[in-house]
């Protein structure tokens, strides 16, 4: 969809809500693939001074998560430009845009669209390394860090302090203490920002019980960070979600579509079918991997790609064969007002 044709969709839905719409949508194509990020605020910040102080604030998101520190500040700068923040979801918002949408007065959800847990993966030089690609870290989830105690304890029936502390030994030895020690402080402070976004648009005294209760179902209870939740288990779990009337939600999923056209969404771009058969490097340019976007101007996040096949090493007399491995370089990447 061009943008003239998103323009006119974002009309459409302003004018079923009554409402100013800005959307943020994050790209997921395989390698080509950009996460929620600090960068979002300086331009979204232009789009917020071209609303002026409006009644009220629809966000569109869409994103796979990314900066788990951004929502806390991103929310209470749009909500200084509005005295009603609302969350359009009408297909994924994981992770750090989930984080975002608890702190908005009301989470519209299409029948398509998930949210998900929100506890950190954190990734630091102290992390294990991949057996598999020596040069890269794994990223370690504090669940996971949870459930293995918890099964030391429960399924291994392991109850003496000689037990335990041999698991935790046995843990230590295989993730550094200070990875570990990160990984704690990371998700006290994901509790703490989810405790605090939902504190904006509810009661801290009369409802600390129920907010409480949404912070440790979204951080801790629900397990798998790959876990989604649909718009009837957030409602289950407190969450302020709501099913949009037929015309919004039609609205809705027609701008939506338009963008996941614009970004090819729906077309991942994989390292070995990039290239070309028989030639060793390609140049993918002018990659659409983030949007933001309304009525007052349109901001586009541009990478491009080079994608290089090293010879294999092969012995005298036999033709050469590309090896397996694909190297990838961003050669550019930048913010664009079309």
């Amino acid at each position: 969809m061009k943008k003239a044709a998103r323009r006119q969709a974002i009309r459409r839905l302003e004018g079923l809500r009554d409402s100013r719409v800005l959307t943020y949508l994050t790209g997921d194509r395989g390698i080509a693939s950009t996460p929620i990020a600090d960068d979002v605020m300086r331009i979204a910040l232009d789009h917020l001074h071209a609303f002026g102080h409006v009644a009220q604030i629809d966000l569109l998101i869409y994103s796979r998560g990314g900066d788990a520190m951004l929502p806390w500040p991103l929310v209470n700068t749009i909500r200084a430009f509005c005295d009603r923040l609302c969350v359009l979801v009408p297909f994924r918002a994981h992770s750090a845009a989930t984080l975002i949408a608890l702190g908005a007065d009301e989470i519209v959800m299409s029948p398509a669209a998930q949210l998900t847990p929100v506890e950190p993966t954190i990734t630091m030089p102290f992390n294990p390394q991949d057996p598999s690609n020596p040069g890269r870290t794994l990223g370690i989830n504090v669940e996971d860090i949870a459930a293995y105690l918890e099964f030391v304890r429960e399924r291994g029936d392991i109850e003496s302090d000689t037990g335990r502390t041999q698991a935790l030994t046995l843990l230590a030895q295989n993730v550094h203490p200070v990875a570990l020690g990160n990984l704690h402080r990371f998700h006290r402070l994901a509790r703490q920002q989810a405790e605090n976004l939902l504190g904006l648009h509810m009661d801290s005294s009369s409802e600390h019980g129920q907010i409480a209760e949404i912070v440790e179902n979204v951080v801790s209870k629900l397990w798998a960070h790959e876990y989604k939740i649909g718009r009837v288990e957030a409602r289950q779990l407190g969450l302020k979600a709501v099913h949009p009337s037929t015309e919004v939600e039609e609205a809705l999923w027609k701008l939506f579509t338009g963008y996941e056209t614009a970004m090819q969404l729906r077309q991942p771009i994989l390292p070995t079918t990039a290239i070309p058969p028989g030639q060793s490097r390609a140049t993918v340019a002018d990659l659409p991997l983030a949007y933001v976007e309304s009525m007052s101007q349109t901001d586009v996040y541009l990478f491009d790609l080079e994608l290089n096949r090293p010879l294999a090493p092969t012995p005298p007399g036999q033709t050469q064969q590309f090896g397996p491995q694909v190297q990838v370089t961003v050669s550019r990447q930048e913010w664009v007002r079309e």
